[in-house]
């Protein structure tokens, strides 16, 4: 692995359980409603670029179960490289010729 496993550790915050129930409500609802400053405007979305792709080779990388190294064409007369943790989902082989979003 690249990286060793940590343990995990349960965080309790006391403020939380001794709160009143009225600001435990309050705090709830916050959270249930979709906070607008997590969206942009049209206008800066319309500024991304996005590229659709496709897939020319996939493979394995070494002493890693997690990652595949993508190759894939854009349409820029070379191949993208470029790595994706999704080894756990998809063989590589299944991804050959498939379409991408970059």
């Amino acid at each position: 692995p690249l990286f060793s496993k940590m343990e995990k550790i349960e965080k309790t915050d006391k403020r939380e359980k001794e709160a009143p129930p009225e600001k435990a409500e309050k705090k709830e609802k916050e959270k249930a409603q979709p906070q607008q400053e997590n969206y942009i405007s049209i206008e800066d979305f319309k500024k991304v670029e996005i590229k659709v792709g496709l897939i020319k080779e996939a493979q394995r990388i070494e002493k890693s179960n997690k990652l595949l190294r993508l190759k894939v064409d854009l349409g820029e007369n070379r191949l993208r490289q470029i790595i994706s943790g999704i080894a756990l989902d998809y063989e590589p082989e299944s991804l050959v010729g498939k379409m991408v979003c970059v």
